[in-house]
């Protein structure tokens, strides 16, 4: 069967609105972990882009999301006694929003870019 302009032209319609509500449901979901970022007192010791004093964006890079999860819940387990450990404190929600915002933090050479 051979496509007409009207079933192209669904088909392209539908592939907008699917990733339509896609953008929309990971915009949703990045402006929740933002909020879990600043409710928690993330932005105290990783600064509001997260590259002050210590640098989020360059440790992530490496990580899954499934260690990041870990991490998130239990620093300790990876030798951090900085980081309070968010396993009673955040649900899996929570923290899977998290990561979802803190991926989209700035890297430091990034912003030096952006300012030229």
């Amino acid at each position: 069967m051979i496509p007409n302009k009207n079933t192209s032209l669904g088909i392209l319609i539908l592939m907008q609105l699917l990733l339509s509500v896609c953008c929309y449901a990971q915009h949703e979901q990045m402006m929740k972990g933002k909020q879990v970022f600043e409710q928690n007192q993330c932005v105290a010791c990783h600064g509001k882009d997260g590259t002050t004093p210590y640098n989020l964006s360059v440790r992530l890079d490496s990580l899954s999301d499934e260690v990041l999860k870990e991490f998130i819940k239990d620093p300790a387990a990876f030798g951090n006694r900085q980081m309070p450990a968010f396993r009673s404190i955040l649900s899996d929600a929570d923290i899977d929003a998290l990561i979802v915002y803190v991926r989209t933090l700035s890297k430091p050479d990034q912003k030096k870019r952006r300012r030229r």
